[in-house]
């Protein structure tokens, strides 16, 4: 935001003008991030959610998971040391 602000301005800015444009920016951002996060929560009671999860089944490793974390490991320690 602060970068777009600048590229749309003519001429410089001083160094405190600077700070006061990305400290703005920051409130900004801030207070958008809190009504965004309210409407949300309003919107998740009105489907009814009223704070507990509910899950199916409890997880619970297989041996095949156990192997594809096994592979996707190996897959990963072989990326890391081909790329050194």
């Amino acid at each position: 935001m602060f970068e777009s602000r600048q590229s749309r301005t003519v001429g410089r800015f001083s160094a405190g003008d600077n700070r006061r444009l990305a400290i703005s920016s920051g409130g900004v951002l801030i207070t958008k991030a809190f009504q965004l996060s309210n409407e949300v929560f309003l919107a998740m009671q009105a489907r009814g959610f009223r704070g507990e999860v509910y899950v199916l089944d409890d997880f619970c490793m297989k041996s095949r998971d156990w192997r594809a974390l096994a592979m996707f490991t190996a897959a990963a320690a072989a990326a890391t040391w081909a790329g050194r």
